[in-house]
């Protein structure tokens, strides 16, 4: 009985709404059951959703409206909503899912209590993301998610369509992008903006393409966007805590192009705070590494993640470094390049320093391209013993 619950969400996207029941059973079906919402007033989805439940005469079930939010979750809404509700849905799902992974897609979902009345006030909210085992939700389309996920499998030389806003749904900044391969003509694209826009006001988007290079990405658009480093900064400070891959678009520049000729440019320029996932500053290093540099490496920066910090000047470096409480062994020493081929020399043993910056690249070079300049590059040890990354 699993498909009452999980039929319905296998094309859906960010917006669509749904009816649901919710009842107590003993037949070991799903708690809840849900149904594409009605546009008729008779309501004979709902009314067919019930009758295909199982349900026996005389029980008692609780009505609401589902909908899928802007992160992906299936949100719960209505005033008969409470906590028991959250408890047997997550409770069924993680129970179930090994036999049906469609069940995922409920991971993460959420139950809102409202008022009656026109306004619907909210007035608790039911949500506990320990509650769902470690599942993860599959992302959809429309969402953050699922354009990270996009951004992420982008190889070098890979173009796609964006479409970013300062000001989507719920006033919030948002980037759709959908790769050129996948889709030659833009169409799924504007699917997918017409799905997030729903009924909703919708702000001016900048509309174009981009490009993942070895270094970087870049986005070409017909018409300026005037303050385009001020658009990717609102985007960042929006969603990188939730989707820290992002942060790979903080040097991201924009050019303008007009029947083939370039006729603007603009550099994003973002400030951003230093956490594991920013790597501004390596960007910046490895741009600039024909002139010399310098890096400073641990395993555990204390928070159990490795760390790998460069910079152009010793104190910039030292300053940083000495923010961190490292929990593991650290090493440090210069870098230098030789045309395209970088060296990192350092006092410290070769094979573990290798061994940990290669792990380290594999981690953050999905959102950072850049960090593939560091492939091949060379570690020299104390003892002059060379590995290469």
């Amino acid at each position: 009985m699993h498909h009452l619950l999980t039929a319905p969400l296998g094309t859906a996207v960010v917006g669509d709404q749904f009816w649901f029941i919710f009842a107590e059973r003993s037949d070991g079906g799903p708690p809840i059951m849900i149904c594409p919402l009605d546009d008729s007033p008779s309501m004979p989805n709902l009314i067919a959703l019930v009758r295909s439940s199982g349900l026996t005469a005389g029980t008692q079930i609780v009505q609401g409206k589902a909908r899928i939010g802007l992160d992906g979750a299936v949100e719960f809404e209505g005033p008969g909503v409470h906590a028991g509700m959250f408890a047997a849905l997550s409770g069924y799902v993680v129970a179930h899912a090994a036999e049906d992974p469609e069940l995922e897609r409920l991971a993460g979902a959420r139950f809102v209590q409202v008022g009656r009345g026109p306004t619907s006030p909210v007035l608790a909210t039911f949500a506990d993301d320990a509650a769902w085992g470690g599942m993860h939700r599959p992302p959809l389309p429309g969402t953050m998610a699922e354009t990270v996920m996009r951004l992420m499998l982008m190889e070098p030389g890979q173009r796609a369509w964006f479409w970013l806003t300062a000001e989507g749904p719920q006033g919030l900044p948002f980037l759709l992008v959908s790769l050129v391969e996948e889709d030659p003509d833009g169409l799924l694209l504007q699917q997918e903006v017409q799905a997030l826009k729903g009924d909703g006001r919708i702000a001016d988007a900048v509309v174009g393409t981009m490009l993942r290079t070895d270094s970087l990405f870049t986005f070409t658009a017909s018409t300026p966007a005037t303050g385009w480093s001020a658009l990717i900064q609102d985007l960042l400070d929006t969603w990188a805590e939730e989707e820290p891959a992002l942060l790979g678009l903080a040097a991201a520049p924009l050019t303008y192009v007009r029947d083939g000729t370039v006729v603007g440019f603009e550099a994003a320029d973002c400030v951003l705070p230093d956490s594991a996932d920013n790597l501004l500053g390596e960007v910046r290093a490895l741009i600039n590494a024909s002139a010399g540099g310098w890096f400073w490496f641990t395993d555990d920066d204390g928070s159990g993640r490795a760390r790998l910090l460069l910079a152009a000047d010793a104190d910039e470096l030292a300053a940083r470094s000495g923010t961190l409480s490292p929990a593991g062994a650290t090493a440090h020493g210069t870098l230098s390049a030789d045309g395209d081929t970088l060296t990192l020399s350092t006092d410290s043993d070769a094979d573990s320093l290798a061994a940990g910056v290669g792990a380290w690249i594999a981690e953050h070079a999905p959102a950072w391209p850049i960090l593939g300049r560091l492939h091949g590059a060379t570690v020299r040890g104390a003892a002059g013993e060379q590995r290469s990354l």
